[in-house]
């Protein structure tokens, strides 16, 4: 009788119950950052989904690349003797076009123990960082942050900031060219190979010769690198006319 009382008191049980206990506190630190993620999604205009996945590529995909969201706030649930406001930026995850760092309250909320909203935009500021303008340490405090990134922009400003990240990447990597160096591969052959490595960076042909396959990786590791830099993959062109070209066969080889 008891357990077909439990089973059927169990029935009557509800999921938001349960968010709610689990994660209606936002201003909880273990909350704050998928909050944070979910408000960037809307930020952008998009759907966050069913349900956060906490193993996705990004926190945020966006435009066939991604974001990382950090965020932090002036108020704790603890008492403290001071505020300390630290983003993380760890190098492993420094793989999208940037990072968006969210910061909750107001200055001293840490000392009147006011409670901020956090579903009230204006309590809110962000930053959009590209990856490659971020500092080599994998932790920065807030007074040095603001003075490598400058003014924090409203939540209305993410969207436009994310999306010229974006188009300026695009620039940098589209149409990347290969200045033509003494190379035991005919143009033709270059050309061919550039052309593999922008459908298919994957794809290795078949009787590829040595010459072959070093000039392949060579391509592959500057798309490699470009993409951890930019978050977008460069589109190779091998021109017709040397003369315009720009950047060196060299440069490639790292040497």
């Amino acid at each position: 009788m008891g357990s077909d009382q439990s089973k059927n008191n169990m029935t009557k049980l509800e999921i938001n119950s349960f968010s709610h206990w689990n994660s209606g506190d936002v201003l909880q630190n273990i909350v704050r950052g998928p909050f944070a993620e979910w408000l960037v999604h809307h930020a952008l205009g998009i759907d966050p989904g069913k349900h956060r996945d906490p193993w996705a590529e990004f926190d945020v995909p966006y435009r066939g690349t991604g974001l990382e969201v950090k965020a932090a706030a002036y108020f704790q649930r603890w008492e403290q003797k001071k505020p300390a406001i630290i983003f993380p930026t760890p190098k492993k995850q420094r793989n999208g076009i940037g990072f968006v760092f969210c910061l909750l309250g107001k200055e001293d909320d840490w000392k009147t123990r006011r409670e901020p909203d956090p579903l009230d935009m204006s309590e809110w500021l962000f930053w959009v960082v590209a990856c490659q303008k971020l500092p080599e340490t994998e932790t920065i405090s807030l007074d040095p942050f603001r003075k490598l990134f400058g003014d924090a922009i409203r939540f209305d400003q993410v969207r436009g900031e994310v999306d010229k990240l974006i188009s300026e990447a695009q620039e940098t990597n589209t149409g990347v060219t290969l200045k033509h160096e003494p190379c035991p591969l005919t143009d033709k052959q270059q050309r061919a190979i550039a052309n593999m490595v922008n459908n298919d960076r994957t794809f290795i042909p078949e009787n590829e010769t040595a010459e072959e396959k070093k000039y392949r990786e060579y391509l592959i590791a500057e798309s490699d690198g470009l993409f951890k830099a930019y978050g977008k993959r460069p589109v190779f062109e091998i021109p017709e006319d040397w003369g315009d070209l720009d950047m060196s066969f060299a440069d490639l080889s790292g040497k």
